[in-house]
């Protein structure tokens, strides 16, 4: 098929927020070009269908999800609406001709096919996967789940149904449109598969999840492998930490999101310890270094979510691999999926959808650029490591020297990890309902919702004093270590420029009770309020310090232009003269204000909670603060300080007021 280029309406051609480069129609597709913010061109293509409601629509949703993943969401708005317009003015004027001859090309294609075909079914495709929760030509009523194992060197379908009471063996699925089948032992991850000698073993373990074990009592067993009686010398906040989301890894495809938990520190710091025991513990865990965004695709397919779960040491390159990043911004909620062309270059070509949706456990020696990776980080839940010196090296149980220690040491590991196997195949089908009165809210509860259901639905047991300890585990442990790890994202929020501008503009409008502030007003309060440092020679610009970047003018109007939606004026002042200014609306700053005031203490508000309950979160998170220096992992004095000057800001306000100018008149 030719190649046909149109004309690109000036208003996008030389516009200052973005530059679209080209609109054409090359093969089957429309095209359109842009530069991105690093002065890239970037494509996107729409397959023309002829019908051109239909291929409107694609185009619309097309180019507003491209360009939000590179500009504000005005800018995205405004050149979206544009190109639109664009096209559908080209579908009716220059671009018919290239349409029909496209439309009757895909005819002649269609009818080819048909031949080929005859009369005769469409075979069904395969597809390798490692579990199924869909409907099958075996499920009763729908309801099943099957997981692929391996029964003495053959690979299985386990098929659960009734909690697991009824457990039977196949060697492929099939379902309306799709046959499946389940991975050999050489197809999965080195020691990712759930491997039984026999079938009787693997009922064996399914009797122990129905009538010995319990949640909790799979939380201590794992639990103790993240500490230094085993594996990873940490603070008890990160055991905990691990401890639940390992077991949360076995439950991710029942809630519509997961955290993900980033690794830092040097050489030796014990990162690999930790990923390596998560990738012996955790459902179905991808341990690898230096993957490609689409390795991981590959691995998690395109089938359902939750095929497995990522542990990715020395993840240093999110920066530059847009694929991978983009599969970490979508994995962590359910439904999350990445686009890929296959055969792009082949009229053949297939595009699919990668399912990215499952956890994720990364670790490297820093954080990767918040500049670039913002999005990112706000999934992650951070541990910081430093040198311990626990019991055993874990990477001793990989090479399997047989010596008596090590062999026990693989036998627990391998005897938890197959209960934690069977605890999920037996309780798939539980209900996991909502607790109600819980105080957080978006990302906060996106982050704990997991781990923080999973509990407490299964704190309730049959005998008083059970549940009084796991009460205890719940009130005592998990729930005082999720609000420490909110808190510490909290204030890793705060340390952003826009979370510092937040309290200053708002100060400024309680002093002065006023919307509208000149630029050169704004400017100077930011710098003397934040501490800025002057930088010789240069008057729009300085430096501040504790956050370790420049900040310009610019800088300072986009971000209120574009985060605190602030609409550019003209004031006048009293003199008469006028000035550029930004009017701030109240309301915006109140919403702003649940972003960088978004609360982290968790607490259950109900007529059946204590008051013990309720106030736990603050004792135990007062006792993480007051560790000892001489702690693994605890907290270094300046971490303190920040956190004295981030709980008192109403000192910084009150300063703040006593600045302001002389109050300005609005020019209406």
């Amino acid at each position: 098929m030719k190649k046909f280029d149109f004309s690109v309406p000036k208003e996008l051609r030389q516009s200052s927020k973005i530059r679209i480069f080209g609109i054409g129609i090359h093969g089957d597709d429309f095209v359109i070009e842009f530069v991105d913010k690093k002065d890239k061109i970037q494509r996107i293509r729409s397959y023309i269908t002829g019908d051109k409601h239909n291929d409107v629509e694609s185009i619309r949703k097309l180019v507003e999800s491209r360009l939000s993943y590179f500009f504000d969401e005005a800018t995205t708005a405004y050149c979206t609406g544009k190109l639109v317009d664009a096209i559908d003015v080209l579908y009716d004027t220059d671009a018919v001709h290239a349409i029909e001859k496209i439309k009757k090309h895909q005819r002649v294609e269609a009818a080819k096919l048909d031949a080929e075909a005859g009369e005769g079914e469409k075979e069904k495709p395969v597809y390798t996967v490692k579990k199924f929760s869909g409907v099958t030509t075996v499920s009763p009523n729908g309801i099943g789940l099957a997981e692929a194992v391996i029964i003495g060197g053959k690979p299985l379908f386990a098929y659960t149904i009734n909690g697991g009471t009824s457990v039977t063996f196949y060697e492929e699925l099939e379902t309306e449109d799709m046959i499946l089948r389940p991975p050999g032992k050489q197809e999965y991850p080195p020691e990712s598969a759930f491997e039984f000698e026999s079938e009787d073993e693997f009922i064996q373990h399914i009797g122990i999840a129905n009538e010995e074990d319990h949640l909790y009592k799979l939380y201590k067993d794992v639990r103790k492998f993240y500490t230094k009686d085993y594996f990873v010398d940490t603070e008890p906040k990160n055991s905990t930490l691990l401890a639940l989301y390992t077991i949360t890894s076995y439950f991710q495809d029942k809630f519509s999101t997961v955290p993900y938990i980033w690794l830092i520190g040097d050489n030796g710091s014990g990162k690999n310890s930790i990923l390596m025991t998560y990738s012996w513990l955790g459902y179905r865990v991808f341990y690898m270094s230096g993957a490609s965004g689409a390795n991981i695709c590959e691995y998690l397919g395109t089938v359902e979510d939750g095929q497995g779960t990522i542990a990715e040491d020395e993840l240093g390159n999110l920066d530059e691999d847009e694929y991978k990043k983009l599969l970490y911004m979508t994995g962590y909620a359910f439904g999350g999926c990445v686009p890929k062309i296959l055969d792009a270059s082949s009229r053949d070509r297939e595009q699919r959808y990668y399912r990215s949706y499952c956890q994720k456990m990364s670790a490297s020696e820093s954080l990767p650029s918040i500049k670039y990776s913002k999005g990112v980080l706000d999934r992650e839940f951070i541990i910081k490591c430093l040198k311990g010196f626990p019991k055993y090296n874990v990477k001793m149980t990989k090479k399997r020297t047989g010596t008596p220690e090590v062999l026990r040491l693989v036998n627990e590991l391998q005897t938890i990890r197959k209960r934690l196997f069977a605890y999920r195949l037996v309780h798939f089908d539980d209900v996991i309902g909502e607790i109600q009165g819980l105080s957080i809210s978006g990302r906060a509860l996106e982050l704990t919702e997991s781990a923080l259901l999973l509990f407490h639905k299964y704190k309730s047991s049959s005998t008083e004093d059970d549940d009084d300890n796991k009460n205890k585990i719940f009130n005592n442990e998990i729930i005082p270590t999720l609000s420490a790890f909110l808190n510490d994202r909290s204030n890793r929020r705060n340390d952003s420029l826009e979370a510092r501008l937040y309290p200053i503009i708002k100060a400024m409008t309680d002093a002065q009770n006023s919307d509208e502030f000149d630029n050169d007003t704004i400017f100077n309060t930011v710098q003397v309020e934040i501490g800025g440092r002057d930088i010789p020679g240069k008057s729009d610009i300085f430096y501040v310090d504790d956050l370790g970047i420049t900040v310009t003018r610019t800088k300072i109007m986009k971000i209120l232009k574009e985060k605190f939606k602030a609409v550019p004026v003209r004031t006048i002042l009293l003199d008469g003269s006028t000035k550029r200014a930004l009017k701030i609306s109240s309301e915006v700053l109140e919403r702003i204000k649940a972003s960088y005031e978004d609360p982290w203490e968790i607490k259950i508000i109900s007529a059946e909670d204590t008051s013990d309950q309720v106030d736990q979160p603050n004792q135990v998170i007062d006792q993480y603060r007051g560790q000892k220096k001489g702690d693994n992992q605890g907290e270094t004095p300046s971490s303190n300080k920040q956190s004295e000057r981030e709980d008192t800001p109403t000192g910084a306000e009150n300063d703040l007021k006593k600045a302001i100018e002389t109050p300005q008149i609005s020019a209406r």
